[in-house]
């Protein structure tokens, strides 16, 4: 007759810290795309990407491209604020 199919339970995966700073080092180190890499460790290559956020290590020369063009615009900001008070001012 009419028998109940029972889908079986999707397990999700957990993986430590370790794991994640190991997957991101293998990625970046080797050269490789992440869908290669992914494949190899048996993950999806969004989750290792979402890992290198978290993980890898920061770019070099500082902060980040982001950080620095806050500050560089900030600064210039500042010095046309100042600049504009001592020109009025004379």
């Amino acid at each position: 007759m009419n028998t109940p199919v029972i889908q079986s339970k999707k397990i999700r995966k957990k993986f430590d810290k370790a794991f994640k700073q190991h997957a991101v080092e293998l990625w970046l180190n080797s050269g490789r795309a992440a869908t290669e890499v992914a494949a190899e460790l048996g993950i999806h290559c969004q989750r290792l990407s979402a890992w290198r956020k978290r993980f890898a290590p920061p770019p070099p020369g500082g902060k980040g491209i982001c950080a620095n063009l806050i500050l560089h615009l900030y600064f210039n900001m500042s010095y046309s604020r100042a600049h504009a008070r001592r020109t009025h001012l004379c």
